[in-house]
């Protein structure tokens, strides 16, 4: 036999379930329409039939409107008016505020006890086939018993009433729509302009109430204030007569202490500026007369006239002695002569400034005892002021704080008389705009908006969970693609699922005789479809099995294949019974053991009640002759797993060297031995097996097994994984495997033997 290359390369990593991101397929799309067309269409018709039901069994009801005019820049006082130029604002939180008066349960037992609406059909009986349902439900629930006196209206009611009252703002104004639904529509009108005019009741009572809160509060602390504004001026008439003050110059008025500081700091400047004078006066002329030059006699001297005729004595002498020197020379006599009656001059100025010295030394003593009596006299008054600046501080503090309980009182006094004129004369900030009329036309139900929305709706449901429905199904296999790109493995086959309509009889005569009289039951049913069935679909895949582990093993002198699966009950034994059927069609020598010695159901089925089986014969304990179970239709051989009652516990016998020496022993007899393994993910019983195989075929069910089980039991046995030829997918619906796969040729595969059931032979079964 020939190699072949494997579909894909395999290695120690599984591909992702998910070939990476792909453009939209339209047909995909397309593909899974038609696998869920049914499950679309029938939540479709569902929705959409309870649509019909709700929209067409629904109550008629009727929406009365009335509208209000918030006028939120109204003065609150009667008689206060607003400034022309005040442009009113709009203050969405304060009109919002509103719409929520609107809807409060206040407003709402207002309009109850006006109309007496606790009895109304709207609020008593079930407007649809919902509400019906629902009021049914609850007829079984216990109820608990509420004293109608204190409470008249139930919340239940209240909350029912709401949902019909709807309140809203009319655009970015200040006008607010309010609309009322009911079966009756004399009754929406009522309504609706009952919550109008209750709100507007509400809104004066509110107002009422709380000027009369505020003017009892003003009342008690005005009353405190008069109290305080008392006992403070009180207290401070007492500090003033304890400390003899007459006034704290509070208010800009001037104090005694410091009317009398001030003057006698003026006055201590005005001394200080004297005896500064009169020093700098007594120095000149002290500094003229020890310099004994009289040219420099200037300040007191020059307004004391016999100093002013003495310069001007020498001031002549001195120019004529000048005149003279300058026309007979400096040794002249009249030169000399003027000379010496300069001197005398000056000897006379000196002397008379010698007598101004003594009078300015006198002015200077007088001055600076006049500055020390006025320093003096400072010092003893501030000693006495700082006591005194002490308690007038205090008595300021004292003055303050009477003015301000004085003030405070005349303002709350003030106030007082506004809220008094606000509780003579209230206003609303609010008044009717539109009174409601009766409706002529129902409003609700809107019966094409809720069939459009049945439609679409239930259209989108469907949808949705058709789309979930295929978005669970991606996590099990559907197609050969998702088992090649899952598993790295070719698909070799898609098995249908086989229905007993379908089983053909074998002739009653046996074609081949058991030596040992173990022979197969006459009547296996589907076990044997692949020899009944030699041209169906599940026969052809099958057959690429077969040929697919015809090449894998190559020029091997047998051929093992174990037939393995993730799970029980996804029909590995079911397959290895068929594929050993199919082989024996091809070669006389063919063996199927099952050694599912855990759940061995080819045992139960083919060889009920054996005393010995596979483990009896490695265990040495019977014999293969002895123990063989034979097809006498087909000619197949087959060895069970164990004997009946036998120790499923020695299935450590199929990893041992004995097992390895009976599959060799095998050669001689068989070319071909399928093995029906246990499931890969329940025990190891497979793996222990792998390496005295050949080849392995894999086996998922169709929608049933897991992905990601399969792909876990694989990575957990490389050896498996790499010597398996392929998988096969197993009770697949063809008819939903079109949607996804393809047509796939059932007429041709079918055509086969129809003309020729009931008259095959020996010739047609056994090659």
């Amino acid at each position: 036999m020939l190699d072949i290359d494997r579909y894909v390369e395999k290695d120690s990593t599984f591909r992702s379930e998910s070939g990476g991101t792909q453009l939209l397929d339209f047909g995909a799309i397309f593909a899974m329409l038609r696998r869920q067309i049914w499950l679309i269409l029938v939540v479709t018709i569902a929705i959409f039939t309870l649509a019909a039901g709700f929209a067409f069994t629904s109550t008629k009801q009727y929406t009365a409107e009335a509208t209000l005019l918030l006028d939120l820049n109204k003065p609150r006082q009667f008689g206060e008016r607003r400034p022309f130029s005040q442009e009113p604002t709009i203050d969405n939180p304060a009109v919002d505020s509103h719409v929520e008066i609107l809807r409060s349960d206040a407003v709402a037992l207002r309009v109850f006890k006006k109309l007496g609406l606790a009895d109304s059909p709207d609020f008593t009986q079930p407007t649809n086939i919902i509400g019906t349902a629902v009021r049914f439900l609850t007829s079984f629930l216990p109820k608990s018993e509420t004293d109608r006196s204190l409470n008249p209206v139930s919340q239940a009611v209240l909350d029912a009433f709401q949902k019909r009252l709807t309140v809203a703002r009319v655009d970015q104004t200040y006008v607010l729509s309010i609309a009322y639904r009911s079966s009756d529509p004399v009754l929406a009108a009522k309504v609706a302009n009952a919550v109008a005019e209750a709100y507007l009741t509400e809104q004066l009572q509110a107002g009422y109430e709380s000027v009369k809160r505020a003017s009892t509060w003003m009342q008690e602390r005005i009353e405190d204030l008069r109290r305080d504004t008392v006992a403070s001026d009180a207290k401070l008439q007492a500090f003033r007569s304890e400390h003899n003050l007459v006034n704290t110059g509070l208010n800009g008025r001037p104090l005694m202490n410091e009317q009398q500081l001030g003057d006698l700091t003026a006055a201590l400047s005005v001394s200080l500026t004297q005896r500064a004078e009169a020093r700098a006066a007594y120095d000149r002329i002290s500094a003229i007369v020890a310099s004994k030059d009289a040219s420099g006699a200037v300040v007191a001297s020059l307004t004391d006239p016999t100093i002013s005729e003495l310069r001007q004595k020498y001031n002549d002498a001195a120019l004529k002695a000048a005149e003279t020197e300058r026309r007979y020379g400096a040794n002249h006599q009249v030169v000399q002569r003027k000379q010496a009656e300069m001197a005398q001059i000056n000897d006379a100025i000196l002397n008379e400034l010698r007598r101004i010295e003594g009078g300015a030394r006198s002015s200077f003593d007088i001055a600076d005892a006049r500055v020390k009596s006025i320093q003096k006299e400072l010092e003893g008054l501030s000693v006495t002021s700082g006591e005194m600046e002490k308690a007038r501080v205090a008595a300021r503090e004292l003055e303050r704080q009477v003015e301000s309980d004085r003030t405070t009182y005349q303002g709350f006094l003030e106030r007082y008389k506004s809220i008094i004129q606000e509780e003579s004369f209230p206003i609303s900030a609010a008044r009717v705009l539109t009174v409601a009329s009766v409706p002529e036309n129902p409003s609700h139900p809107k019966i094409p908006l809720i069939l459009f929305l049945g439609l679409f709706g239930g259209l989108g449901l469907g949808l949705g969970l058709g789309t979930l429905r295929e978005l669970l199904n991606q996590e099990t296999f559907h197609t050969p693609k998702q088992v090649e790109e899952a598993l790295g493995i070719p698909c070799l086959g898609v098995l249908p699922t086989i229905e007993p309509s379908k089983f053909m009889s074998f002739p009653e005569f046996e074609l081949v005789k058991a030596s040992n009289g173990l022979k197969f039951p006459d009547q296996l049913g589907a076990y044997r479809y692949a020899v009944t069935e030699p041209f169906a679909h599940f026969t052809e895949s099958l057959r690429h099995v077969l040929v697919s582990a015809n090449h894998a093993c190559g020029m091997q002198p047998r051929i093992v294949v174990g037939v393995v699966s993730s799970a029980p009950g996804e029909g590995k034994s079911f397959v290895a019974a068929n594929f050993a059927q199919l082989a024996r069609h091809y070669s006389e020598r063919v063996l199927l053991i099952d050694a599912d010695v855990r759940n061995p159901s080819l045992s139960r089925l083919i060889a009920p009640g054996c005393k010995a089986g596979l483990l009896d014969v490695v265990a040495g304990q019977a014999d293969f002759a002895r123990v063989i179970y034979t097809d006498t239709q087909t000619g197949l051989h087959f060895l069970p797993a164990v004997g009946e009652g036998g120790n499923i516990q020695s299935g450590g016998l199929l990893a041992s060297e004995v097992m390895r020496q009976f599959l060799v022993s095998m050669e001689g007899r068989y070319d071909y031995i399928v093995i029906d393994l246990p499931p890969l993910g329940a025990v190891v019983d497979a793996r222990a097996m792998a390496p005295f195989i050949n080849t392995f075929v894999f086996v998922a069910e169709w929608g049933k097994t897991k992905r990601r089980m399969a792909m876990d039991c694989l990575r957990s046995a490389p050896q498996i994984y790499q010597k398996t030829v392929g998988a096969v997918l197993n009770k697949a619906d063809m008819s939903v495997l079109k949607t996804y796969h393809g047509i796939v040729h059932e007429a041709y595969y079918g055509r086969s033997m129809d003309n020729r059931k009931g008259t095959r032979t020996k010739a047609d079964l056994v090659s």
